[in-house]
């Protein structure tokens, strides 16, 4: 009975360590485009070693019209995640300058295909936990 009472407090105790570390968080990726045309979408988030990975796509609907002047978009998710650093990647940026936003423009996720194989996925969008 003694051992049951141990094992059921060690499992608490490891539950309430989880769900402590995972509280949930808002993630959100703030992007200057070209013009009112463009969207972005939050796809994916692994943990990465120590760093929350987001992989979000920045696209350019075609169908619109918009005014060609330089604009802000936005895109976020909450989700159960560790307090760490936040590594935002975008695909999809079409345009020549630099942006001012600490992103990491990638031209297709192969580029770091070989650290998300070791990773845990914790988000994935239409979806929660992986």
């Amino acid at each position: 009975m003694q051992k049951t009472n141990k094992i059921f407090m060690l499992l608490i105790l490891i539950l309430s360590t989880t769900f402590s570390c995972a509280k949930e968080k808002e993630i959100t990726i703030n992007l200057t485009v070209p013009d009112t045309t463009w969207q972005i979408t939050i796809d994916d988030v692994y943990i990465v070693e120590n760093e929350l990975w987001v992989i979000s796509t920045v696209s350019q609907n075609p169908d619109l019209m918009g005014a060609q002047v330089i604009s802000k978009i936005q895109a976020s998710v909450k989700l159960a995640a560790p307090d760490l650093p936040v590594k935002h990647f975008v695909l999809g940026k079409s345009w020549h300058w630099e942006n001012d936003e600490p992103c990491i423009f990638i031209q297709d996720i192969k580029q770091i295909e070989k650290d998300l194989k070791s990773a845990r996925h914790i988000y994935m969008a239409g979806k929660s936990e992986q």
